[in-house]
């Protein structure tokens, strides 16, 4: 069964250079903030990086201080479990909705139960009703 819950996730912009990551891994590290899922990609010369972490007003404002810059947006975080056709089953929910999926990621390990997935989509709110009714 998923389960699905409103969340926060800081999007930084950056120049894309050596050591940006592991200085933002470093910083937030330092701050005892866990980074729960992380997507990263480059356009042109420009680095960007979504994070969902386990303090995000914590993060925000570190990496404020560091000079990044960052934007706040709202996703949803869905926890599946780990088993062939699950992710089938919840983009159909979504698409039979008539939902647009604006983007989605997510990490599993083999060995593990369950798992999440972070999407935005075009009415995350009906996202949210469609999950947890």
């Amino acid at each position: 069964m998923e389960r699905a819950k409103e969340s926060k996730e800081i999007l930084v912009s950056t120049e894309n250079k050596v050591g940006v990551l592991h200085n933002i891994a470093r910083v937030l590290s330092a701050a005892g903030i866990n980074i729960l899922a992380i997507s990263g990609y480059i356009i042109e010369t420009q680095a960007f990086l979504r994070l969902v972490v386990s303090d995000y007003e914590g993060a925000y404002q570190i990496l404020q201080k560091e000079n990044y810059r960052i934007e706040s947006k709202n996703v949803i975080i869905v926890e599946l479990e780990n088993k062939v056709g699950v992710l089938e089953n919840i983009t159909g929910k979504i698409e039979e909705s008539g939902i647009d999926l604006k983007y989605i990621y997510g990490s599993v390990s083999a060995d593990v139960a369950k798992t999440i997935i972070v999407i935005s989509t075009s009415n995350n709110n009906a996202v949210l009703n469609l999950f947890n009714n």
